[in-house]
């Protein structure tokens, strides 16, 4: 399992919800003599909430925002203003927190109010899809999240000239959902058309220009084109570092962007050096709890484990999951992504049976929350089959790989990084198995692949001939 993507942890500012943020209102003795209305006490909760959590109580805030998400629960079928600016708010708080089932149904209420009185190309309703598209990302839901985008990018496209920023904004969030369902092709035309804009109409140090060339970097990197992908996060790394101070968190996001590419290409030394460097910034100047300094953690323990030292990496997976264990819902993706890698730790330990345990429980949650062909489901399967592989539980292990490339083969391309790795995976089952023939041909497909598709120096093309080889 691939440490959590730091661009969507940072960079896909674009992704973030652009709805209604809560101001807060001293009400001292303006109450008095007349009904605080249910909307206006809803908020009055969220209010509280933002003061908790600029206070550093977030454990408050959480149970602030909670509070407010039962107390409006009864106004999600009134359509006055007041409370759409509600529910707004809720919307934005639950999604903020993780609370994705609450966040979609504020947000899909706020939707269906917007269909029913606006107009279909207004501004405020294509808010409205993209706020709920956010959350259904991030829920996994990304089909559901691409017809909203799409949505929005056509309304938008009708009222906006090609080069506004809004139509940026929404080709970059429909981008970046279609590279998560697998049309890397598709998002890299996109991406490359919003660069493009960036660089023709705005100043060459524009945040704007550094975003789109980090997620075309994210692209293409998926695609196997680690060095243009450097080439790019170099050109982002020597922006920030002129124009932002040494702590910014931008310039800690592309350190990590690049030493995780660095990493692909081998420079494991470079890429610990990097992911060091950020963890030290964020750890002087971030909360403990805070989720980037668990991503921080979460990308140099992936380093190191690459370097061969499992016990450091070990010891941040722990850290990492101690935190996340008790500052988000129990099924939350992050929550499983740290279990997940965890789990890869435990297996390289020896300690096969706790790595099953965390696998096992990690598939469970993909399995109740996420939709059957979600491609995190997928790699929840195929790291359960690499323990039940190690334990010679060849079988199993083979039945859930085939189960995750039976799927990963119906919704992505034949070239797709997941489906060839998945195929590898296999081969190397069905060898052990004696199916030698079987294996061979698959080891030959994944060969011809990537042969095609990456760089002759490329890491993944090398372990491909090697297999082969071994067969």
């Amino acid at each position: 399992m691939r440490p959590q993507s730091v661009i969507e942890a940072f960079f896909v500012a674009l992704l973030a919800s652009p709805g209604l943020a809560v101001v807060p209102q001293d009400r001292t003795g303006q109450d008095q003599g007349r009904e605080v209305s249910e909307p206006e006490r809803a908020l009055d909760f969220l209010v509280a909430a933002r003061e908790a959590q600029a206070a550093g109580e977030d454990g408050r805030a959480r149970e602030l925002v909670l509070a407010a998400i039962e107390y409006a629960l009864p106004l999600l079928a009134r359509h006055d203003e007041p409370t759409h600016l509600c529910l707004c708010a809720i919307g934005r708080f639950a999604n903020e927190l993780g609370e994705f089932a609450d966040a979609e149904r504020f947000r899909r209420a706020v939707l269906e109010l917007s269909l029913r009185t606006l107009p279909p190309d207004h501004p405020e309703l294509q808010v409205a899809r993209t706020n709920l598209a956010v959350t259904l990302r991030l829920s996994g839901d990304l089909r559901g999240a691409r017809v909203l985008f799409e949505e929005a990018l056509a309304a938008l496209a009708l009222t906006l000239p090609a080069e506004h920023p809004d139509l940026q904004s929404a080709r970059t969030r429909l981008a970046v959902t279609m590279g998560d369902l697998g049309d890397l092709e598709g998002a890299r035309d996109i991406q490359e058309d919003v660069l493009e804009i960036s660089l023709r109409t705005l100043p060459a140090d524009h945040p704007e220009i550094q975003t789109a060339r980090l997620n075309l970097s994210a692209t293409i990197q998926s695609l196997g084109d680690l060095h243009g992908a450097r080439a790019l996060q170099e050109q982002v790394l020597e922006v920030f570092s002129d124009t932002l101070p040494a702590d910014h968190p931008h310039l800690q996001a592309v350190r990590l962007n690049l030493a995780g590419n660095i990493g692909d290409l081998g420079d494991l030394g470079r890429a610990r050096a990097l992911q060091e460097q950020v963890l030290e910034v964020f750890s002087r100047t971030l909360s403990a709890d805070h989720p980037h300094l668990q991503t921080a953690r979460g990308n140099l323990a992936a380093t190191i484990r690459a370097s061969g030292d499992l016990h450091a990496a070990l010891a941040l997976e722990e850290t990492v999951l101690e935190v996340l264990t008790r500052t988000l819902p129990p099924d939350h993706p992050d929550l499983q992504t740290a279990r997940g890698n965890l789990a890869v730790t435990l297996r390289g330990l020896g300690d096969l049976h706790g790595a099953r345990a965390l696998a096992e429980a990690v598939l469970e949650v993909r399995i109740r929350t996420l939709p059957a062909d979600h491609p995190d489901l997928q790699s929840a399967r195929g790291n359960l089959a690499g323990t039940l592989y190690t334990l010679g539980d060849l079988h199993r292990s083979r039945a859930l790989v085939e189960e995750a490339l039976e799927v990963l083969a119906r919704t992505l391309p034949e070239d797709h990084p997941q489906v060839q790795a998945s195929q590898g995976t296999l081969a190397l089952t069905l060898r052990e198995l004696g199916d030698l023939h079987r294996a061979r041909a698959l080891q030959q497909a994944v060969l011809e692949v990537r042969s095609r598709t990456l760089p002759t120096d490329h890491p993944d093309l090398q372990g491909a001939r090697l297999n082969l080889a071994a067969t």
